[in-house]
């Protein structure tokens, strides 16, 4: 009886041990035919532990056989456990572990699953920083305007004192004839005048025809650059009857005479110069060159041109015993001209202003200095007011006339700019 149960034993281990390398290799990954003919890799990409596989265990073994691992599990043989885990065990080959990697585990979208991979601290995957707020939030800068900038300036000029002194050469006949008696102190050709602001005015009520004064300034985009012309313009008509004693040829005594004169006169004056302005561009205006307001608080003009003045004189006299005569005379001089403006910006809407001209340097006979200082302020838009006083000096020099004339007064202007 016990010699059958040993042949009845040996014989179930020797059958278990045919038959278990077959369900090892069973359980074992196995390559999956491709559609295309070609083996797949093993469904497992990553190796697997050399130790003992963290499986689910199969159906029918209870979970408390995989508690105690120094016991073997309730009808399990150390022998399937041994095998278990050679077969398990990953094939350490490096071809192997490439074609897992290459090739998929499975043609089957359903079989595909997400895996979580960590990331690594060196890898290529790190999230960039985010750029600083002050670049993110920087706007690239807009590019500076091609557009020239004009100002038209019409302006009022009213002499509060007009002083000065006139010296009439002439011909000797006209000495004889209209100065009277060459013993007469009053026959001395030189005279000083001088005209008080009501004088001023009752003369301009009384002579004065038409004026116009303006200014006009181009400056290139950046304001370095600019085009200056003044413009003046000035008709005025008078007349005066004199009474003289004059001798006329064949009478013993001298014949009092009436001498009336009426004279009209169109003063032009012209200026036009180039300039070049220096002002300091890291203390502009960031958002852009407006106008002169923008350019910082201090700006400094050089200018250099050319000044043209003419005179257009028609002299009408007649006397009460017949005689009369009609003269006519024009002038031009064409004379150089430099000057400088300086500008102070003390607030964006209020400037002080000071500028001075020289001109003619004796050329011709003239001679012309101007300085005048203001303010500018800035009303309405692009729009000033500007308002401030004036001093001229003008010395002209001819065959017939010697003339100093000294002015002074306020001026008022509107500054229109576009």
């Amino acid at each position: 009886m016990n010699s059958k149960i040993k042949l009845v034993s040996l014989g179930a281990i020797v059958a278990i041990a045919l038959l278990l390398p077959t369900q090892v290799r069973a359980n074992a990954p196995t390559p999956i035919d491709d559609t295309d003919g070609q083996p797949a890799a093993l469904t497992g990409v990553e190796p697997l532990p050399e130790v003992v596989l963290d499986v689910l265990p199969e159906a029918g073994v209870p979970d408390a056989i995989a508690a105690d691992p120094s016991q073997p599990p309730q009808g399990t043989t150390a022998g399937e456990l041994v095998n278990a885990n050679v077969n398990a065990s990953p094939v350490n080959s490096d071809n192997g572990q490439a074609d897992a990697l290459l090739q998929p585990s499975s043609t089957n979208s359903l079989d595909l699953q997400l895996v979580e991979a960590p990331l690594d601290s060196g890898g290529l995957l790190q999230t960039p920083p985010a750029p600083p707020a002050n670049i993110a939030q920087t706007t690239p800068n807009q590019p500076p305007s091609e557009q020239w900038h004009f100002l038209v300036v019409p302006y009022v000029y009213v002499p509060f004192n007009i002083s000065g002194s006139a010296t009439f050469k002439g011909t000797e006949e006209f000495r004889n004839n209209f100065l009277g008696d060459p013993t007469d102190p009053s026959r001395d050709p030189s005279r000083d005048f001088e005209f008080t602001p009501t004088e001023i005015r009752a003369a301009l009520q009384n002579s004065l025809n038409f004026a116009f004064f303006s200014g006009l300034e181009a400056w290139t985009p950046n304001y370095n650059v600019g085009i200056l012309a003044n413009l003046d313009y000035l008709s005025l008509s008078s007349g005066e009857t004199l009474t003289r004693e004059v001798r006329r040829p064949g009478f013993a005594n001298f014949i009092p005479t009436e001498l009336n004169a009426s004279l009209n006169t169109q003063l032009w004056r012209g200026d036009l110069a180039a300039s070049y302005r220096f002002y300091d561009a890291a203390r502009a205006n960031p958002e852009g060159l407006n106008t002169e307001f923008d350019l910082g608080p201090f700006v400094f003009d050089v200018l250099g041109g050319l000044s043209l003045v003419q005179v257009n004189a028609q002299l009408g006299l007649s006397t009460n015993l017949g005689g009369s005569g009609q003269f006519s005379s024009t002038r031009t001089l064409v004379s150089p001209l430099i000057g400088g403006r300086f500008r102070w910006n003390a607030s964006p809407k209020l400037a002080v202003l000071l500028s001075g001209t020289v001109s003619g340097f004796g050329l011709g006979g003239l001679t012309q200095y101007g300085v005048q200082g203001g303010v500018d302020w800035m009303f309405s838009g692009d729009t000033t007011l500007g308002a401030g006083y004036r001093f001229s000096f003008l010395d002209y020099s001819s065959s017939q006339l010697d003339l100093d004339v000294n002015q002074n007064g306020p001026y008022l202007n509107v500054g229109f700019r576009f």
